[in-house]
Formats: structure tokens, sequence, C-alpha cells
């Protein structure tokens, strides 16, 4: 069956033709890494859903939402406007990292001090104590903004391997959180959350160091090179608000509205989703510094084009295998007091198939230096987002989230493609007989 699909035992290879094999390269070590990130994320989400059951997956998730979303409001976008600038003039990286570092934590504690008032409201359904670890929980600002720094240097660079190998030791602490929670008996949401916290600040403090070593540019504050940061940076920002929100917004609202126990089942139906990932995550992840790097717009239209067809491709057979493995794959794996995750999970898997076609034209949009059309295509989801969840959230429970998700995630990948193929000047028919194989090129 696969060698009908494919045609050739070379499919992988012509997908990508015409690419530098640095890219290839690239593609494909950020691909093992994104396997390997999988593989934890689904031991440590079995670990989680059976240590701390339906209920307790789901306080866990009310305790980390918003606080993550607040960390990610201090970023600024500032990380990606590094490597933008940075990969045009390497000379001034170490300024640009520095500076960017102390301005994301002077907003981190604005934001931080808001988010500590406000916590009680936006927790409004969940018990104290889970409102308590929550406001504590906003200290991954600080996470964010020190462990950064190294992964933002070694993509400015295009060191693939390295940047690789640095993103394993997140989820490596988490696991290693969880399985010490198994052996210890320790048990509740919140107490998993402050040690897992408390490891995080330690690595992030440790990562920060290790990445101002890797500087060979001269490090110094320069206030002059904020005004370029944030011109880029918030534009890319303000994409990634709407992004955040378009993937979170339906559990932050459970957070607020529903039970513990139905976000619980969503969260793992999420992370089963999240299987079908690896690799498109991986394409779209060395994308953006490989678009900016590049100066001709068709070699960059063909770069996301060629990235998009493989995503297409492999993302449709793992879609297939994944969800016909789901309905005893899911209990197995969680435990059988969450079977009703699988028709949610179902509905998302395919979801998923399209937010990650989304992922790689919002990469090369950005690569191609219009941040601006994704900020618009992410605002049009999150506008379909918010209106789907106030009709079927409450009355569907975690089917209207997913059945939300899937509607938005389609109508944003038609807006996204409707960009790209206006910004190119490419014409729907050239792609599409690119995309099945009958041409190689995009203006024929």
């Amino acid at each position: 069956m696969l060698g009908a699909i494919f045609k050739s035992k070379n499919f992988y290879m012509q997908s990508l033709q015409g690419v530098s094999e640095s890219y290839e390269i690239q593609s494909a070590q950020t691909f093992v890494t994104n396997c390997i990130l999988a593989l934890l994320g689904l031991i440590t989400g079995c670990l989680s859903a059976r240590l701390l059951g339906v209920e307790g997956r789901g306080e866990l998730a009310a305790i980390q939402s918003w606080p993550i979303l607040l960390a990610s409001f201090s970023m600024l976008g500032l990380q990606d406007a590094v490597i933008f600038h940075g990969g045009k003039n390497k000379n001034i990286l170490g300024s640009l990292i520095i500076t960017t570092t102390v301005f994301i934590l002077i907003i981190g504690l604005i934001i931080g001090v808001l988010g500590w008032y406000y916590m009680p409201y936006l927790l409004g359904a969940q018990r104290p104590y889970l409102i308590t670890a929550a406001r504590c929980y906003i200290l991954f600002i600080v996470v964010f903004a020190l462990g950064g720094v190294p992964a933002t240097i070694l993509r400015t660079e295009q060191r693939v391997l390295a940047w690789n190998a640095l993103r394993l030791p997140s989820p490596v602490a988490w696991l290693c959180v969880l399985i010490g929670a198994w052996i210890f008996h320790l048990s509740g949401a919140d107490k998993i959350a402050y040690l897992y916290l408390c490891v995080s600040i330690a690595l992030a403090i440790f990562l920060f160091f290790y990445g101002i070593r890797l500087l060979r540019e001269p490090i110094a504050l320069s206030l002059g090179l904020l005004p370029q940061l944030l011109k880029y940076g918030l534009q890319v920002f303000f994409s990634n608000l709407p992004q955040f929100l378009n993937l979170k917004l339906d559990q932050l609202l459970m957070v607020s509205l529903l039970p513990a126990k139905t976000l619980g089942v969503y969260v793992v139906a999420v992370a089963w989703a999240g299987t079908l990932n690896p690799l498109s995550s991986a394409l779209s992840a060395v994308l953006f510094p490989k678009v900016a790097a590049l100066h001709d717009a068709k070699e960059q239209q063909l770069v996301v084009i060629r990235a998009m067809k493989l995503a297409i491709y492999t993302g449709f057979i793992l879609l297939v295998v994944i969800s016909v493995a789901t309905p005893w794959a899911v209990p197995i794996l969680f435990g059988a007091q969450f079977k009703d995750a699988i028709k949610p999970a179902w509905i998302l898997l395919i979801a998923s198939f399209f937010l990650n076609i989304n992922g790689i034209l919002e990469e090369g949009l950005k690569g191609m230096g219009w941040p601006k059309w994704v900020v618009v295509g992410e605002l049009l989801g999150l506008f379909i987002t918010l209106g789907l969840l106030t009709l079927l959230l409450i009355p569907l429970g975690a089917m209207g989230a997913a059945i939300t998700s899937l509607i938005a995630y389609i109508l944003m990948n038609v807006v996204l493609m409707t960009f790209f193929i206006k910004i190119g000047n490419l014409r729907v028919r050239h792609i599409l007989r690119f995309l099945i194989g009958t041409s190689k090129d995009l203006q024929r």
C-alpha cells in the first residue's frame, strides 16, 4: 500500500528535491528530536493521567494554563526578532540577546503582578489551593526568559543539532518529576506543579549561563536596538498571541467554566492528537531561519511549498494509522477512565493535520518578512474559535471544543494559503500540480 502511495522508494528525496542538503539534514535532525519529544510527551501524558486520574489531570492543566499564557505574553516576540535581525548581522547578536532578556524580565514583572491579582477570577471554577499554585506558576516567565537564551542563539546561527539537543532537558525534567512523584507517592496536582516549577527555574538559570558562554560576539546592553527589535517582535507577538489562544482558548475557558474532570478528558485527547505532529513540527522549526536567510523570493516560495508537500503526504498516512489505533490505544495507555477522550481525539487528529500545514505556512510567511499576514490569519481563526466555543463548549464539553478546533483550523488553512498565493503572485493550479508531482516549477 505504501508503495502505491509514494510511487517510488525515493519519495522523501523527491519531495525535498531542490532544497539544500543542509536543510534536509536539519529537517531530519529536528524530526528525530520531535519523535523523541513526542515519545516523551506520550510517556509523561500517560504517567500524569494514571498518577492523578481524570480530575487531578484537569487540575494540573488548570494550574498551568493561564501562567503559561502570561509567560508567552512576556516574550513579546522578541526572541524571534533576535533570530531575524541576528541572522542578518551576527556581529550584534550578543547585544541583541542581553537587551532582549533584560527587557523581557522587566515586562514580565509587570505582567506577573497583574496575573497574580486577576488569577482568582481567571480560575473561577477551581478550588483555592489550585489558584495559589497557579499564582506561583507565574514564575514561568523567568523560565521562558532565561531558558530560551541558548535556543535563540543556536537557531540564529542555524546550529540545528545543538538546538535540538537543548530541547530535551525540559521534558526529561518533567519525566523525572513524575517518576519521582510515582516512587515517593506524591499525590496532588498542586504538589507536582510546585516540584516541576522549582526544577524548571534551576534548569533555566543553568541554560542562561550556558547560552552566554555560547556567544562569541561582544555582550552589551544596547537600548538603541530596542526599536528594531520591537518593530519586528511585536508583529510576531500579535501573531503568536492569537495563535496561542487558538490552541489554548478552549482549555482556558474550561478552567473558568467547567469542572476539572471535563478538562482532564480533553487534555488527554489533545495529548493523543499531538502524536501526529513530529515531522511537520520539525519542518516548521527549521523553516523560519532557513527562509529568512534566503534573499530570492522564488527560492523562499519553493522551500515553503516543498516542506508543505512533505507534510501533507506523510501527515495523511500518519493520520490514518493513528486514527485506527485510537479506540484501543487511549484506554490502554492513559487508563480505562479516559475512554471518553476517544471521540474528541479522533476529531482533534484531523484538526492537527490542518494545524500542521498552517504552521508551515506561518513560518514561511514570517521568514519572508510578512508576519503581519500571519497576524491577520490567526486573528480570523481566533474570532471563529471564540464564536464556536461560545455556542458549543458548555452544551457539548470536550466534543464541542474538538469540533471548534477542526472548523477553525480548516478555515485558517484557506486564509493563510490565500495570503501565500497573493504575496508570491502564484496561481492555485500551479501549486496543485507541484504538490501532486506533475510539475517541478511553481511558475508554470
